[in-house]
């Protein structure tokens, strides 16, 4: 009887591996450690590693037949007057990473229901992790077993309950007080007439040039500077939801939030009409749950038909239309990943010209494919002009999707690397860091926001073991931007354990500065690659994760790939001394991605914008 009550109160620990020295459990309990692809179970000092590759084919068999529900397919043909929450349902349902998710919530809903199958004696749940999927899977198989969150704050979950709660009527406060500001301050029959509106995010930051520097956008600074001198009437417009005052730029191009049009009556509107639609989802939703059993899926949905998310488009939408009503624009000018997809309810005349802001993958191209023909192209605001960097992207754009024009400019946001000679220096670059002036510089571009947790382990330890095993080398992390603070306290954790001369820049320092100094550089797959290769530079793509690389360079022969940690060393020797087997390739490369580094790409654009302008006052 002892030993039953004993059993009777073992727990299940379900913890993420970066949260496992944060939580005390006892050796008699079940504990599942969550990773990416695998998830290590220990019961009674025995450990088992189960990998989903090992079952891939019979979730993917799982994944496809949820896909081919009746119910699912109803979602996709919803009235038309749906259309923006069904744009919402393919942004993440056709995307790879919501595949992924369903993928991974099948496979961890397949080990958990199997864990207390074999462990019914389990009746307290405790989990202590930031996967949502995870979470859902935890929910929908705990049964009636008694679920907690390991609070790793020291605080109740009630409190934290209240807390975003009281942060969420904060905000809609201030959206209702900012409204009612606004519909005063504005009036609604005022016209605040543009020929050019720039759709973009706020991407302000410190740019150097041959004059000095200077804060502004550092996608379209260029672009606002030929404007300004040609005198055409602009707009610059930030498309993110807030109602922050936008940082200072040093080129005076009128500036404005999209939340600066926001009224009560679009609040209202929104939310009666959110309230509908979710409304509507929400059957389709039931007939889902009630019909498919075999692994429930309502937490899992529950998140991507949020009513928060179907109202956050609806306003989105709702500001996009008074926004072209105030302003009516004679052309729209828009990023790639600003672009406004779906054709506005006013029949309003433009001409619109989006711009290719990144890499292109052709994945990417053919899930936005699949979109457009979902959505219906009688829908769309197809680009009359759509602006790619090199011939590779307007080849692949020409083969996928019926835009009426596709043109090669290279790309503006490097047209002032011709100046870097004249811009930046090596020696005070050094001299800043204080750097031996004898060292090779090894700079790595780090993307750990991205990263599995193994995999940033993996990275760390190779790339710092490397580089205290290379004699008169310094290595600079230069962190991606949307890196939070627990990187930079990793990366510092784990180069405690090296003596090798390592420098962490700022977060907001100048990228272009360490791309022209460095000798090497380091990265997984990020767009800092490119833009090594267009200054020269020889390129590892550091690839541990057993996935194949999502950008080409090492497949165009402008980089080499390094997937086993032995590699690194030896690759890193070998292009110190002789990159010339890179050199061939770049050119190439350039002209294919990047068509030429002449400083003219944002010239090209202009000439584009003002001979439609000229054409349009001509009429």
């Amino acid at each position: 009887m002892k030993k039953d009550k004993e059993i009777n109160i073992s727990k299940c620990f379900i913890i993420d591996k970066s949260f496992l020295n944060k939580v005390t459990y006892s050796p008699k309990d079940v504990v599942i450690i969550i990773k990416n692809d695998e998830l290590e179970v220990f019961y009674q000092e025995k450990i088992e590693i189960i990998n989903r590759s090992k079952s891939n084919i019979k979730i993917e068999r799982i994944v496809k037949n949820i896909l081919e529900l009746k119910e699912i397919k109803d979602l996709l043909n919803t009235k038309l007057e749906l259309y923006k929450i069904k744009k919402h349902y393919l942004d993440h349902f056709l995307n790879q990473n919501l595949r992924n998710d369903l993928v991974n919530y099948i496979f961890y809903s397949q080990i958990l229901r199997e864990v207390f199958r074999k462990n019914k004696f389990i009746n307290k749940v405790f989990y202590a992790t930031n996967n949502r999927v995870a979470r859902a899977a935890i929910y929908n198989y705990s049964n009636k077993r008694s679920i907690s969150s390991i609070d790793l704050n020291n605080k109740n979950d009630e409190r934290m309950y209240f807390k975003k709660f009281r942060l969420l009527l904060r905000r809609l406060c201030k959206y209702i007080s900012k409204s009612i500001k606004y519909y005063f301050e504005y009036d609604p029959k005022k016209r605040m007439k543009r020929d050019v509106l720039i759709f973009s995010r706020n991407r302000i930051s410190t740019i150097e040039t041959k004059k000095g520097k200077l804060r502004s956008d550092y996608l379209f600074w260029k672009l606002f500077e030929k404007l300004n001198e040609k005198n055409v009437n602009s707009l610059f417009l930030n498309m993110e939801l807030n109602f922050d005052k936008l940082p200072n730029s040093d080129i005076s191009l009128p500036s404005i939030n999209i939340m600066d049009f926001m009224n009560i009556k679009i609040l209202i509107k929104s939310s009666f009409q959110s309230l509908v639609y979710f409304r509507k989802y929400n059957k389709i939703l039931k007939k889902l749950y009630s019909k498919y059993k075999q692994y429930p899926l309502n937490l899992f949905f529950d998140d991507f038909f949020s009513l928060k998310n179907i109202c956050y488009l609806i306003i989105y939408e709702s500001l996009l239309q008074e926004i072209l009503y105030k302003t009516k624009p004679k052309i729209v000018i828009s990023n790639d990943d600003c672009i406004m997809e779906e054709k506005p309810d006013l029949f309003i005349r433009y001409f619109l010209f989006v711009v290719q802001s990144s890499q292109m993958p052709e994945w990417k191209i053919q899930w936005k494919e699949t979109f457009y023909k979902a959505l219906g192209y009688d829908f769309i605001a197809i680009p009359d002009i759509y602006i790619v960097t090199g011939h590779i992207f307007k080849e692949k754009i020409e083969k996928y999707l019926p835009f009426k024009r596709v043109i090669v400019t290279g790309q503006s946001r490097y047209d002032n690397f011709v100046d870097f000679r004249n811009i930046y220096s090596k020696e005070k670059f050094f001299k800043k860091y204080k750097i031996n002036p004898n060292h090779k510089i090894v700079l790595w571009t780090t993307q750990c926001h991205g990263l599995s947790y193994e995999e940033n382990i993996k990275n760390f330890k190779v790339v710092f073991k490397t580089i205290q095993n290379l004699k008169n080398t310094t290595l600079i992390i230069k962190q991606h931007p949307a890196e939070g603070k627990k990187y930079t306290k990793m990366i510092k954790k784990k180069l405690k354990n090296y003596k090798i001369n390592a420098i962490i820049t700022p977060r907001d320092s100048d990228t272009y500065e360490q791309l022209f100094v460095c000798d090497l550089m380091i990265t997984r797959h990020s767009t800092t690659a490119t833009e090594a290769i267009a200054l020269n530079k020889p390129v590892i793509i550091l690839n541990l994760s057993g996935e194949p690389d999502p950008v080409e360079y090492v497949k165009e022969g402008a980089a080499l790939g390094v997937y086993n940690e032995k590699d690194l060393k030896p690759t890193i020797e070998k292009l110190l001394r002789d990159d010339s087997e890179l050199a061939k390739n770049r050119k190439s490369f350039i002209e294919k991605y990047l068509y030429k580094m002449d400083g003219k790409a944002t010239e090209r654009v202009v000439n584009l914008i003002l001979g439609r302008i000229k054409e349009w006052r001509k009429k």
